[in-house]
């Protein structure tokens, strides 16, 4: 445990300065529509992206409730295209999502998918050798709808506390929309739960 809190509290203080500065760029260039559409449909999720893969890697093996999987430099650096797969499989999701029906129009499932795609991405390589289990990759239903519901509800609660911080903020600092900068800087945290229960998941199934 103490190393996903370890992994949550340097993706939050990378998070901060990173999202803070995407923000004050975003006002500088905020009179060009073109611009704020790249914001928006670019900088910000590759922001989020690089944050994901920071977590992710950071907090395994961890993530999956396991002490003990093959070292990161075996299952990344000895497979450098694994690397450019993770990449190119999360930022294709922030651009796929919005035009899912139903799931495009809920914010609080985008960065759980990402984050468990990339879990679930990485787990199938460290245990491609390991075992002659096979891997259940997908969830049952059940599993799936504590996912949604951990989901929803860890995003009401990053709103409800960006809500909070980002006023008393604003007022302290004189900063306008602090709020936002808050919110995105600890969405991912607060999200968290969803993450490692899907991790969880799997790395139970090595334990069976």
């Amino acid at each position: 445990m103490s190393r996903i809190l370890l992994a949550l509290a340097i993706e939050v203080v990378i998070a901060i300065p990173l999202i803070y500065y995407l923000e004050k760029l975003r006002e500088k260039l905020g009179e060009y529509v073109i611009l704020e559409w790249h914001y928006s449909h670019v900088g910000l999720p590759i922001v989020r992206v690089l944050l994901i893969l920071l977590f992710i890697l950071a907090a395994y093996p961890a993530l999956y409730g396991i002490e003990h999987l093959p070292y990161l430099s075996n299952v990344l650096l000895d497979h450098i295209r694994r690397i450019h797969s993770l990449i190119n499989w999360l930022f294709l999701t922030s651009l796929v999502i919005p035009f899912i029906p139903i799931v495009g129009v809920i914010p609080a499932l985008v960065i759980p998918i990402q984050s468990i795609l990339a879990t679930a991405l990485l787990f199938n390589w460290a245990t491609r050798e390991l075992t002659e289990i096979t891997i259940k990759l997908l969830p049952n239903i059940w599993i799936l709808l504590v996912l949604i519901i951990l989901s929803i509800a860890t995003h009401k609660i990053a709103k409800m506390f960006a809500a909070l911080v980002g006023k008393s903020t604003q007022e302290k600092f004189n900063q306008q929309d602090m709020n936002h900068l808050v919110y995105e800087s600890s969405l991912l945290a607060f999200q968290a739960p969803a993450i490692l229960a899907y991790g969880f998941y799997l790395g139970s199934q090595l334990k069976i």
